[in-house]
């Protein structure tokens, strides 16, 4: 499938390498300037990464402004991919894709949503938590589930573990959910 990735962090960047060497095709990349420094990875590090497979890349706070959303709309995207994209994403830009944007949340949707949920998950003595792969609306945290995966939490599970486990389950489960919902194996609950 041709897709668009938007967001930051060394894991989009992990999920888009893992769909490229897949087959699918990135038509462009949308970051954000860095403003906070735990993230390994920087708009730097996208620009570059785009420059060395040709592709373009927009670094922006404004994913909804027309001019994005008319660049997004000539690539004729099949699907998006998200991964800790900053602020909402309009319904505007959501219709542009035919099978959606994906969204990769560290929460068991519904009942985790917005950040720190890997904390709140431990925090209210859960017995694990949920990697939930889900299709965007305009609503935080919100929007059809296409996969979820799970890490059993006990008393000897530290934030590093599910931080370490969201790294390692990203890139294969957006694969699985690409796939999926290509071959249309998957169906959205």
């Amino acid at each position: 499938m041709k897709f668009i990735a938007i967001g930051r962090t060394e894991i989009l960047l992990e999920s888009v390498t893992n769909l490229i060497s897949e087959g699918h095709e990135l038509l462009l990349m949308i970051t954000c300037p860095s403003e906070q420094y735990q993230y390994e990875k920087n708009e730097n590090d996208f620009i570059n990464f785009c420059k060395k497979i040709d592709v373009d890349c927009i670094v922006t706070n404004d994913l909804n402004s027309e001019n994005i959303l008319k660049k997004i709309e000539h690539l004729n995207p099949d699907i998006g991919i998200s991964y800790n994209w900053k602020t909402l994403i309009r319904e505007k830009a959501i219709e542009i894709f035919p099978f959606g944007i994906l969204n990769s949340h560290s929460g068991d949707i519904p009942k985790y949503k917005g950040n720190a949920v890997r904390n709140w998950a431990i925090i209210s003595g859960e017995k694990r938590m949920a990697l939930t792969i889900h299709l965007m609306t305009e609503n935080l945290d919100n929007g059809p589930i296409i996969i979820k995966k799970y890490y059993k939490i006990n008393g000897e599970t530290t934030i590093q573990n599910l931080y370490d486990f969201v790294s390692e389950q990203t890139p294969n489960l957006f694969l699985d959910a690409v796939n999926g919902l290509e071959s249309g194996e998957i169906k959205p609950i």
